[in-house]
């Protein structure tokens, strides 16, 4: 449930990027009026927005597949629960003594 909340958060907070970046660009686009008037303003607010719907396209697909690895994860976890707890014991106690073992120090002392 955390995880879906914080990427639920992260999402929310990408979207509001996003819809910053267009009307920023948007703005940006009317401030540099070209010398040929409607014609070439036309044409870039049709590429901005086609730039915009492919981003918001990306952003969909990353979400989806966000979505199907916290999924996953969120099973295999629940299914395996005391596999993961102990295979985390072992890389903890292993890292913990690569570390200790550069610093100098000793635990079987």
């Amino acid at each position: 449930m955390t995880a879906d909340s914080t990427i639920s958060r992260e999402l929310s907070w990408l979207q509001e990027e996003l819809a910053a970046s267009g009307r920023k660009r948007a703005s940006h686009s009317a401030d540099r009026a070209p010398p040929n008037g409607e014609t070439a303003t036309r044409s870039t607010e049709s590429e901005d927005g086609i730039e915009e719907k492919q981003r918001r396209g990306e952003l969909c697909k990353g979400v989806k597949v966000n979505k199907e690895i916290t999924g996953q994860t969120e099973t295999n976890v629940s299914a395996r629960s005391t596999w993961n707890v102990m295979s985390a014991m072992v890389v903890g106690i292993l890292v913990g003594r690569m570390l200790g073992r550069r610093r100098g120090f000793r635990h079987d002392q």
